[in-house]
C-alpha cells in the first residue's frame, strides 16, 4: 500500500510540472501571479500566497481547454498543489471571451469568471493535493463538489466521481458539468 501511495504522489509531481499548454509553468504571459514569500514561524501572520490564476481567450465557437497548476503553502508550511483542466465544448456561448480560473485553496475549489451561462455545460477536472481535510471534517462519506454562493447557497453538481484520500489529503472531482461561472468547490 505504501508502495502504491509513493507511486501516486511522484505521478502527481510529474504531473504538475509536467502540465499542458496553459498552464503557469509553460505560459507565464497568461498568468497574473506574483512571487510567493514564505513568513518565519513563530509570527503572526495572514497568509500571503499570490492568488493562481490563468486567463485564455477561448471562442464560444469553437470551444477550447483551459488548464491551472498551482503551488499554495499555507499558515502550517503544508504544500498544497491545485490541477484544474477546464473543457469548453463547442457552441457553449456566443462570441468571444477572456476566461479566467483561480484556485480558490480556502474552499477548496475553484473560481470561474466571468459570471456567465452557456448553452451546452463545461467540463471541470479539479485535483488538490496536501489538503488538511481531517480539518475540513471531509470523508468519503461525506464530500461533494457544487457550486458555492456568494451568501452561502450550496448546490451540488453533476459529476462522474470524487477522489478522496486521507493520507495524502487528495481530493478531486472528475467530469464536474458547469452550466455558469461563478465559484465552485467541496463541501460535507
Amino acid at each position: 500500500m505504501l508502495h502504491k501511495i509513493k507511486i501516486l504522489a511522484v505521478l502527481i509531481l510529474t504531473f504538475t510540472l509536467v502540465s499542458c499548454s496553459d498552464s503557469i509553468l509553460n505560459n507565464p504571459e497568461t498568468v497574473q501571479m506574483d512571487n510567493t514569500s514564505l513568513q518565519k514561524p513563530g509570527k503572526k501572520f495572514e497568509n500571503d500566497n499570490p492568488p493562481t490564476t490563468v486567463t485564455k481567450i477561448i471562442n464560444g465557437k469553437t470551444g477550447g481547454v483551459i488548464n491551472l497548476t498551482g503551488l499554495y503553502i499555507g499558515l502550517d508550511l503544508r504544500i498544497i498543489t491545485c490541477n484544474a483542466k477546464l473543457t469548453i465544448p463547442p457552441a457553449a456561448f456566443e462570441g468571444t471571451k477572456d476566461i479566467t480560473l483561480t484556485a480558490d485553496y480556502q474552499t477548496p475549489g475553484i473560481i470561474c469568471q466571468p459570471a456567465m451561462e452557456f448553452d451546452v455545460p463545461l467540463t471541470l477536472d479539479l485535483l488538490y493535493v496536501g489538503v488538511d481535510l481531517a480539518a475540513l471534517l471531509f470523508n468519503q462519506d461525506n464530500v461533494f463538489f457544487a457550486y458555492i454562493g456568494d451568501d452561502g447557497t450550496v448546490k451540488p453538481c453533476k459529476y462522474e466521481g470524487i477522489d478522496i484520500n486521507l493520507l495524502t489529503g487528495l481530493l478531486g472531482v472528475r467530469k464536474a458539468k458547469i452550466e455558469h461561472f461563478s465559484r465552485y468547490g467541496f463541501s460535507r
